[in-house]
């Protein structure tokens, strides 16, 4: 630490009210700099998208294994038809993550309606992002994050519904990893 340091935590030290209170600040600033960081590594994993074993998800063309969707948002569903906003990705039986990371990659600016959720064996959901009209740009990449109950309750499937009436015929990439 340079003498420019030390004389700026002084100076700040005397403007202190509280002796107890300057002591601290003045220790965590000098005693700070010497402390090792320690980080722990995040390993995460990409998930499957259902249906990729099939090839059936709605348009989309995948094949068994693939862990990232590109689609192009259709038309809101009505009684007869239905939309392909969602998109589903499975979470191993044998997996337990500490929280999942969807990305999106829109290939056009736009307001888009986001919607991120966990689904559970017991038919419960829970939602960690749901918004409407949400203003994004072309070919950045947007992250959501959610945490599952538990390491022993896992969700079985990781949802993720992006499309929106005037976000129809635009496309869009997305992956989801399971992270621990």
């Amino acid at each position: 630490m340079g003498p420019g340091t030390m004389r700026a935590v002084m100076r700040f030290t005397k403007t202190m009210k509280t002796p107890l209170l300057a002591a601290g600040v003045a220790l965590l600033v000098l005693g700070g700099a010497a402390q090792p960081l320690r980080v722990r590594a995040e390993t995460c994993t990409p998930l499957e998208v259902v249906g990729a074993e099939t090839g059936n998800t709605e348009g989309a063309k995948l094949t068994r294994g693939d862990t990232r969707v590109k689609k192009s948002i259709s038309p809101a569903g009505t009684f007869v038809t239905a939309n392909n906003w969602n998109t589903d990705f499975t979470v191993p039986s044998d997996s337990a993550f500490n929280r999942y990371v969807a990305t999106v990659v829109p290939d056009s600016d736009g307001q888009y309606d986001i919607r991120f959720a966990l689904k559970y064996s017991d038919q419960t959901s829970e939602k960690f992002f749901d918004r409407t009209g949400v203003s994004l740009g072309k070919g950045k990449r947007y992250s959501y994050d959610a945490k599952p109950r538990g390491l022993k309750d896992q969700p079985y499937q990781v949802n993720f519904s992006f499309g929106g009436p005037v976000s129809i015929g635009k496309s869009y990439t997305v992956t989801v990893l399971g992270c621990k």
